[in-house]
């Protein structure tokens, strides 16, 4: 069975703004259901049972048919699992978020913890940080103006301690130095008290020789560089590019996120016993095994250089399980079989934006070699009838198309024109018409069923050539079904797509609703217009060019102006036919909204029960006591939470007669903060809205789903359409503009 189509809303969404944000260790410990502690992958009993708190805990989800979430109790098809964490026995550094480290210790004190500026320059840019209309770039170029200006500071201006130069150590992984004394000669006083406290440090503990090569040359650690971060001051902050929800430390990781086990499946195995575990569940086993070892070595008080050694293992294992392609790595520390981390599953082609989200597989839509034909018109485009079979199209039956639809479902799915499915008004599931007696199904189909008939000429289609570099490189096309095997076009119509014959392929996607088809056409067959204008510019051109002196030129200008001429007819009819498309689908989605209305100005609260919020204004304020609760269908509220303002209540009542009741009772609410209005369609709103800009709030309203304009003169008109508004917009002078329309 073919996949259910979407279907949008009537209900109009705008997402207001997307934010990217860093999770702090608490945010990642609230995520999670539980921490993960236990290192084995499966309890030592011979079952193949997951141990408890380990990564394949069955709370976070399950990987198996025939098992639920403990969480959630659902299956595999229904949960989507749940996340747990990995508390590390000592922070590391952040491999995405190294370079920005970095960066941030150069801005800042490595003392007092303050970004090095001056307090009047502080001030000044702090303010040009908090202007709420900064874009990206502003804010980039902004930041790096501080950086380059703190970089550049040797002394803190706010405690006066030395500061130098912080970068990459080029020894180990993902470690970095402070040259504090880089500016010092080796003569000066700072620098030999410094070296003198070394040494006797070495002298008294022989492990700092092994672990420490200068004394002048400090190794930030993460628990150094985390204790820094934690001390910056929250003015600080906007210097350092940062919103107010994230804040430098959370850049050094302390917790570990462990992803829901349906995104890390266990294999089983054909060839041998036991599964094949994901790189992602095998790396966190190794983190937590580390993690053990280091715990156990600080319980004990084990040597620094073992504990330091665990370190760098901790911090290449985490590092691996973010970014596996990381280089630098030394041969002693190479894994012995390379895996995906995460970055890899996000990017490249392969990866989930890429592969999975801009560049899914969508279904009614086909794929093969594509050939000249230049019989076909340019806005033609030939299909192989064997794809025609199998990319259908939901046609609902009605009075007109009923003997047709009856005789495509007897031809059945192998027979072209035919139809695969039919689905009976009323009922969820859809009869497959390779089998069964066909004749019956075709006479009992009635007006409302829906039809999935094969692709036929003339149907609308989209057809593509990637890559997709411009608009042009998707185009709206009319099907034309032929016996061949590849796609065919007019080879005119090769420039828009800079496509050639020499085995390219192109893609051909089948719209499934009647507002799709619109949209297609008014959207994207202009293009193909466009496309088709410019090039019978360019041949009028040519003959002008060739001169007058020969007669057959004359004439076949003459042709050329006649069929130039047909051309734009039968645009303009095309025009037309698709303006009365539309107008017909406003005039459907009107009857279907009769029923309804909207109140505005109602106080919302959590929780609430819009039925009977709305039946109380029924009863209380219009009077309209006979109007029970069950005469109100559906009642919700518009549009998303956390505005300012009460959202509206769209109400659907059971009958017309229970709405035309309230609509006239309205009056009722006048002196409160609610108002009532009809449900509108979207081009019926926009009309409305640009009449009352005109006539005035008094002189226009609506009558189930009619917009009434009270002229200047006295008369009423009703209008149902844009092309009836104009006439009346040059007629009547504006009462708001003095005559000034736009």
């Amino acid at each position: 069975m073919p996949k259910e189509q979407y279907r949008e809303t009537y209900v109009g969404r705008k997402i207001s703004h997307v934010t990217f944000n860093v999770d702090s260790p608490a945010a990642i410990q609230q995520a999670a259901h539980i921490q993960v502690i236990t290192k084995n992958l499966y309890a030592q009993d011979g079952q193949r049972v997951p141990a408890p708190y380990g990564v394949l805990d069955r709370r976070m989800g399950t990987n198996q048919k025939d098992a639920n979430c403990d969480t959630c109790g659902l299956g595999l098809a229904e949960c989507v699992g749940h996340y747990g964490y990995i508390h590390l026995a000592l922070p590391v550094f952040h491999v995405g978020y190294f370079r920005s480290i970095i960066t941030i210790l150069q801005t800042i004190c490595k003392n007092c913890s303050r970004v090095m500026l001056a307090e009047p320059l502080r001030r000044a840019y702090r303010r040009k940080f908090m202007n709420p209309e900064l874009s990206y770039l502003q804010k980039k170029n902004l930041r790096a103006a501080v950086h380059k200006k703190a970089k550049a500071c040797t002394k803190c201006p706010n405690c006066d301690s030395l500061n130098g130069m912080v970068k990459k150590s080029p020894a180990g992984i993902l470690k970095i130095i402070h040259d504090k004394y880089r500016t010092k000669k080796p003569t000066d006083a700072v620098v030999k008290r410094v070296l003198k406290d070394f040494h006797e440090a070495k002298e008294s503990n022989k492990e700092l020789t092994t672990m420490i090569n200068s004394g002048l040359i400090v190794e930030m650690s993460p628990v150094e560089v985390l204790d820094i971060f934690r001390r910056i001051p929250d003015d600080d902050i906007p210097l350092l590019g940062m919103n107010g929800l994230t804040r430098p430390e959370h850049l050094i990781l302390t917790r570990l996120p462990v992803p829901p086990l349906c995104i890390r499946p266990s294999v089983v195995s054909d060839i041998k016993a036991g599964t094949n575990e994901d790189d992602l569940t095998m790396k966190q086993s190794e983190i937590l095994l580390i993690n053990d070892v280091i715990s156990r070595h600080i319980a004990s008080g084990g040597k620094s250089e073992l504990v330091q050694e665990d370190w760098d293992y901790l911090q290449l294992h985490v590092a691996l399980y973010i970014n596996s392609e990381m280089s630098g790595i030394p041969l002693s520390m190479q894994p012995k079989k390379p895996g995906r981390g995460l970055v890899q599953r996000l990017k490249g082609k392969q990866g989930r934006f890429r592969g999975n989200l801009s560049g899914k597989r969508v279904d009614f839509s086909s794929r093969t070699v594509i050939s000249p034909d230049p019989n076909l018109q340019i806005q033609e485009v030939g299909v192989p009838v064997h794809v025609a079979k199998i990319l259908t199209y939901p046609e609902r039956v009605f009075p007109a198309n009923l003997q047709w639809l009856r005789k495509l479902v007897c031809n059945g799915p192998d027979v072209h024109p035919g139809a695969n499915y039919v689905q009976q008004r009323g009922l969820k599931h859809k009869k497959y018409l390779k089998y069964g007696n066909r004749e019956k199904i075709a006479q009992e189909l009635k007006c409302g069923d829906i039809v999935e008939r094969h692709l036929v000429d003339g149907d609308v289609v989209l057809f593509n050539r990637q890559p997709s570099l411009h608009k042009l490189s998707i185009m709206c096309h009319r099907a034309r079904v032929q016996p061949q095997r590849t796609f065919r076009f007019n080879e005119c119509v090769c420039t828009p797509y800079n496509a050639d014959f020499d085995g390219d392929e192109m893609n051909m996607h089948l719209p499934q609703t009647e507002e799709a088809r619109a949209e297609a056409l008014i959207l994207m067959g202009k293009s193909l217009e466009a496309n088709f204008t410019l090039k019978m510019d360019q041949l009028g051109a040519q003959i002008k060019a060739a001169g007058p002196a020969k007669e057959t030129v004359a004439k076949i200008a003459e042709e050329f102006r006649a069929f130039r001429e047909l051309i734009y007819s039968v645009l303009g009819l095309l025009r037309k036919q698709i303006a009365e498309c539309m107008l017909h689908i406003d005039v459907l989605e009107s009857k279907q909204r009769r029923k309804s209305l909207i109140f505005q100005g109602l106080p919302e609260a959590e929780n609430e029960d819009c039925s009977s919020i709305i039946h109380s204004i029924l009863s209380s304020k219009l009077g309209l006591k006979q109007i029970t609760i069950a005469n109100i269908k559906v009642a919700h509220r518009l549009g998303s939470s956390g505005t300012d303002h009460p959202r509206p209540i769209l109400v659907r009542f059971s009958c017309w007669d229970v709405k035309s009741s309230v609509w006239k009772a309205k009056t009722g609410l006048r002196g409160t903060k609610i108002s009532v209005k009809e449900f509108l369609t979207k081009t019926r709103q926009s009309i409305f809205t640009k009449a009352r800009q005109h006539f005035g709030m008094r002189s226009c309203w609506s009558q189930d789903g009619v917009i009434i304009i009270k002229a200047s003169d006295g008369s009423r008109h009703k209008i149902v359409s844009m092309d009836e508004l104009k006439p009346l917009l040059e007629k009547y002078p504006s009462k708001l503009t003095g005559g000034l329309t736009s």
